[in-house]
């Protein structure tokens, strides 16, 4: 992807984000402490799709979410608002001749470049189904915890029982992300902490599990 858009290909498969989501972040979007980003806005036209681009409400009320940011993708995000004017403001993405980039740009620079990959058959859209499988397959993220980050409101009878939990989803978040970045093959210090983790995980269920014994 072009440097000015190879950020929003990274929160559209790494967080999720539709394409018209990307188009809309402003700076202050992105929180770098907490390493997630917030979905205030889409990007979209007037009535009828006619008119001028503008800062447009979600597609839906569960469209307003914030997301975890995976590990892997922070480089890429530092990198990309090193580009970005320091106004809080300022859009994330812009158009070589305009201070908002078209969704259709996005759509055009993808399609550029997916056949490198050997996709051809692949869309925008497709980064943001494969953030979704992904985060619950490979991330280990409940079925309610991927409705949330991806901003789905279909509900099943499972979903109604389980929670989501932010501690998990950092967790998720990062293995989904560890996934992504295949360049580099964890070190020991890195399986080790995995471990300790999934050691101190096995002991929260444990004890929740004596506390219902009890």
């Amino acid at each position: 992807m072009p440097d000015r858009t190879r950020a929003a290909a990274c929160l559209a498969i790494g967080c999720g984000l539709r394409e018209s989501e990307a188009c809309a972040l402003r700076r202050k979007d992105i929180n770098l402490r907490k390493r997630t980003v917030t979905v205030w806005h889409s990007l979209g036209r007037g009535e009828k799709d006619r008119g001028f681009l503008r800062l447009k409400p979600p597609k839906t009320t569960s469209s307003y979410r914030t997301v975890v940011i995976p590990d892997d993708i922070m480089p890429d995000i530092v990198a990309h608002l090193a580009m970005v004017p320091e106004d809080p403001d300022a859009f994330m993405f812009t158009g070589e001749q305009s201070s908002i980039l078209p969704p259709s740009t996005l759509r055009k620079h993808f399609d550029q470049v997916k056949g490198l990959a050997g996709r051809e058959d692949a869309h925008f859209h497709t980064l943001r189904a494969t953030y979704d499988s992904g985060l619950h397959h490979i991330g280990g993220a409940t079925l309610a915890e991927t409705m949330e980050a991806s901003g789905h409101t279909a509900v099943t009878v499972e979903a109604i029982y389980q929670r989501s939990d932010p501690e998990r989803m950092r967790q998720a978040a990062n293995r989904w992300g560890a996934y992504l970045n295949q360049s580099t093959r964890p070190s020991h210090e890195e399986l080790d902490k995995r471990i300790a983790e999934a050691r101190e995980w096995l002991r929260q269920l444990e004890s929740e599990a004596a506390a219902l014994t009890d």
